[in-house]
């Protein structure tokens, strides 16, 4: 990638969704799970680049390929989950 000074290959995705989907394909296509340690990293530095994730996110959503989740957002907390916070009130 050292090569490629001056392009800035991002996804054109304009949704989160569509960001998620390219980085479902590339790890697919590439088969993540059966890498080198060496080449998974070359893979994380190229979904950084291409989708502008951080390596901590890119981890969480791997850590979800592999166990075959789903990408998408969570879910918002229920109204019955909302009552069960603590609020301060004077």
């Amino acid at each position: 990638m050292a090569g490629t000074a001056g392009l800035v290959p991002r996804v054109a995705a304009a949704t989160e969704a569509e960001r998620q989907v390219h980085v479902l394909a590339v790890l697919r296509r590439f088969r993540y799970v059966t890498l080198t340690r060496s080449e998974k990293g070359l893979v994380i530095r190229y979904l950084q680049h291409t989708g502008g994730y951080s390596r901590q996110q890119l981890g969480r959503f791997i850590a979800r390929y592999r166990t075959r989740a789903p990408l998408g957002q969570r879910k918002p907390p229920t109204p019955a989950s909302m009552d069960a916070i603590p609020t301060l009130t004077s």
